[in-house]
């Protein structure tokens, strides 16, 4: 599989059919669905697209890295994780996991 995924085509493919989809007739759902939207200003797929999708839902929160890329969430996976943490309300989970000791 992941050989499959590694070629060119594939990934031209599947990007494309991401740029091609369409929100569902309920858009409303997705509108009224707490999301977030993590990247890089620089992300060379998506960038417009997070632009695009918080002006259509105003309510939809974005922590957009500036001078980022794509491989942003990889780059910096603490960064994302805390953000994901905090968005999820998982900060508090996550500190006192930390504080305690396994015997």
């Amino acid at each position: 599989m992941v050989q499959r995924l590694a070629k060119p085509k594939v990934t031209l493919q599947y990007l494309e059919a991401m740029l091609e989809s369409e929100l569902p007739d309920d858009s409303a759902i997705l509108l009224n669905t707490p999301t977030i939207i993590i990247g890089g200003s620089r992300d060379q797929f998506f960038a417009e697209a997070m632009v695009e999708a918080h002006a259509y839902a105003p309510n939809l929160k974005t922590a957009i890295f500036e001078g980022e890329t794509h491989m942003f969430p990889i780059e910096r996976a603490k960064a994302v994780k805390k953000i994901v943490s905090g968005f999820l309300g998982l900060e508090d989970i996550f500190a006192l996991h930390a504080r305690t000791e396994i015997l």
